[in-house]
């Protein structure tokens, strides 16, 4: 990542586990918001036993990332104690709920014209009717036209340096259907950053 970003190109990392956005966030020497779109704010203690549960605490004490919004949460496994430490370390939470009630509106009301922005998103930030193939599915996620609109509306807004989308496991595909929503969500992503040069 800090030889793509010294070249001047555009770091995009398609993965699995989570965690890899720490070491990828670290490359970079500016400071940069982390818009984390997911289902779960990975805000646990550093005690649990899964890296990607607690990737977000990681991140939040990266000297580089000025805060974090926390985007799209929902579910069981939001644990209380790990949400408070975030908003006390100065981050930011906006609930699934909301961005269904009110579009993209609150997260765009978080962000600064042309901030410096890092955008990391979990594929279980979607609905599983749509995207069924994640490790930890939650019921009532983002639909395919609310997150394209995010991505669209996080691009048109910031100055977006970099990208992960992770958490896709095909071994649980039931068809292709999560595969295809990614890499449409991918390439809106893209064409959205290539428009803007």
């Amino acid at each position: 990542v800090e030889q793509i970003l010294k070249n001047g190109s555009f770091p995009l990392v398609i993965g699995g586990d989570h965690y890899a956005t720490a070491p990828v966030i670290q490359a970079y020497d500016t400071p940069i918001t982390v818009v984390q779109l997911d289902a779960h704010g990975d805000y646990l203690p550093f005690v649990s036993e899964c890296p990607h549960g607690y990737v977000m605490r990681t991140v939040s004490g990266l000297s580089n990332v000025k805060r974090i919004i926390h985007c799209g949460l929902r579910g069981n496994l939001n644990t209380g104690p790990g949400l408070e430490d975030s908003l006390k370390a100065g981050n930011q939470i906006i609930l699934s709920k909301e961005l269904k009630a009110f579009g993209i509106a609150p997260l765009l009301d978080c962000l600064t014209k042309g901030e410096q922005v890092y955008v990391t998103f979990d594929v279980d930030v979607l609905d599983p009717s749509i995207a069924p193939a994640v490790g930890v599915p939650e019921p009532d996620g983002l639909n395919y036209l609310l997150a394209s609109e995010l991505l669209k509306g996080i691009v048109e807004k910031t100055n977006v340096v970099g990208a992960d989308f992770v958490e896709y496991n095909p071994l649980l595909e039931i068809n292709p259907i999560t595969g295809i929503h990614l890499v449409n969500l991918i390439l809106i992503g893209l064409c959205c950053i290539y428009t803007r040069q």
